[in-house]
């Protein structure tokens, strides 16, 4: 995408984190809507407009929106969509860049669950904060946490 258009980029989900705009921002709610409307396919986020065709979902976006819901208060709303994502994990804890939402098929590289817990809303320490909904006994984190990385 380009400076100008009208054409939402998933990439914009990082302004929260950088720190360029608040969680909790009027405008910037707007966005998380317009990039959920036109890229959503589930649970999972495609990256750019018009990449249905060419590409599968791109697992990290679709973290980066849990991450957003986190940081702008909506932590019940990001529940749904963590345990979901977290349901397309491996046996070993494992996440493709990208996924094919229609048949769930990892399609590029594997990302360790333990570097994606990391990399989720840090929190107090330097530890990763999971939404609420998400937490508890047999939750994927629960398990990741006793288990350590593959």
């Amino acid at each position: 995408m380009h400076a100008g258009s009208d054409d939402p980029d998933a990439a914009l989900l990082l302004l929260a984190r950088t720190g360029f705009v608040a969680g909790t921002d009027k405008r910037f709610a707007q966005t998380i809507e317009a990039i959920r409307a036109e890229l959503s396919a589930g649970p999972l986020l495609y990256r750019l407009s018009g990449s249905r065709s060419v590409e599968g979902t791109f697992v990290a976006c679709s973290f980066w929106l849990v991450d957003v819901l986190v940081r702008s208060g909506h932590d019940d709303e990001a529940g749904k969509p963590w345990r979901e994502l977290t349901g397309y994990a491996s046996d070993l804890g494992l996440f493709a860049e990208e996924i094919d939402p229609s048949s769930g098929a990892f399609l590029v590289y594997r990302i360790p669950y333990q570097t994606l817990r990391d990399h989720v809303t840090p929190g107090h320490g330097g530890r990763a904060c999971f939404p609420s909904a998400a937490r508890g006994t047999g939750s994927p984190g629960a398990v990741r946490e006793s288990g350590g990385s593959p």
